[in-house]
């Protein structure tokens, strides 16, 4: 076979490789417009960021191989997930407001983790006023009680061994108005005020399948009822594991039915949960603070490694 011959073989081999990927870009593009109603397909809108990044590649190589005809479809569907991502980078930013101050701190522990000693050591550094502590274990609940009393004397807590869906909310200041609430599942969230603000800790299922999927929108759905039931709607904060990412249209749904935004540090995206140890493609941002529109958010964090597959999320939130 002569070498022409053999270039050829290879510039067809590399077009077709570069259409094949290219055509799977697209049809989970378009796939991931189900994502109001398939669970699937909302796991690939939760995704947005590592597709962007897939089709960002494709878009470089294609150029690069001059295969034009392949360049306006990936600028399309790249320019549809990003208007997802367009939001979430406009929530609430960092600013400067000068009314009364709470820092708050939702951790999702892991229930099997038993590094107890390092998920303590974390909740001491973040330094928060009010901590959502969420896949509470009795063996945990009781370390934090003994070690914790003098920072946080105030706990309402509901261990569960037998699931991850045990919660705590831990209190510098008084908590009044305790209200400990189950939506459609028999999973609880956690209620309370202190300092002025209302607190609010929960946790929904994971969308794993189209029954769970159906669940965790429809948790979404009531709390967001529960919030706006209440005639004093002001300093509102909602925090923990929502199991859901700032880029599907259900957190958008979220954030416009209670009429609260997401408080982060502008554009970051650094995850909260790891698939695979810190690698941030295997990773998402899951566990989120939530603030009414007459706060602001004055700093965010995104805590250390505590053995569980998630970090901390630490926000300072102010009075407008």
């Amino acid at each position: 076979m002569s070498r022409s011959s053999i270039d050829v073989r290879r510039r067809l081999t590399l077009r077709g490789l570069l259409a094949t990927t290219s055509l799977v870009f697209i049809v989970v593009t378009v796939f991931s417009m189900g994502a109001t109603w398939f669970w699937i397909a909302d796991l690939i809108a939760n995704l947005r960021i590592q597709i962007l990044i897939a089709g960002a590649c494709l878009l470089l190589i294609n150029a690069l191989a001059r295969e034009k005809w392949l360049l306006f479809p990936l600028c399309l569907g790249m320019a549809f997930h990003c208007s997802f991502c367009g939001e979430f980078f406009r929530s609430a930013q960092i600013g400067s407001a000068k009314g009364t101050a709470v820092r708050v701190a939702s951790i999702n522990v892991l229930t099997s983790n038993s590094k107890h000693r390092l998920i303590i050591e974390e909740i001491r550094r973040l330094d928060a006023d009010v901590v959502a502590v969420l896949e509470l274990s009795s063996t945990l609940a009781e370390r934090l009680r003994m070690e914790l009393v003098e920072k946080y004397p105030h706990q309402i807590i509901h261990p569960l061994d037998r699931s991850n869906f045990g919660i705590g909310l831990l209190s510098r200041s008084e908590l009044t108005g305790p209200d400990v609430f189950e939506l459609n599942e028999t999973i609880v969230s956690i209620s309370a005020y202190t300092k002025g603000f209302r607190v609010i800790a929960t946790h929904p299922l994971p969308p794993m399948n189209q029954a769970l999927f159906k669940s965790r929108n429809a948790h979404l759905r009531l709390l967001s009822e529960r919030i706006n039931a209440t005639d004093d709607q002001t300093k509102t904060i909602v925090m923990g594991d929502f199991n859901l990412t700032p880029w599907s249209p259900h957190f958008h749904r979220f954030e416009r039915r209670s009429s609260l935004r997401r408080a982060t540090k502008g554009n970051t995206i650094t995850p909260t949960w790891y698939g695979i140890d810190d690698q941030f493609l295997f990773g998402l941002p899951l566990d989120h603070v939530l603030i009414s529109s007459d706060l602001d958010c004055t700093g965010y964090e995104v805590g250390n490694d505590i053995g569980s597959d998630h970090r901390a999320v630490m926000v300072d939130v102010m009075v407008r």
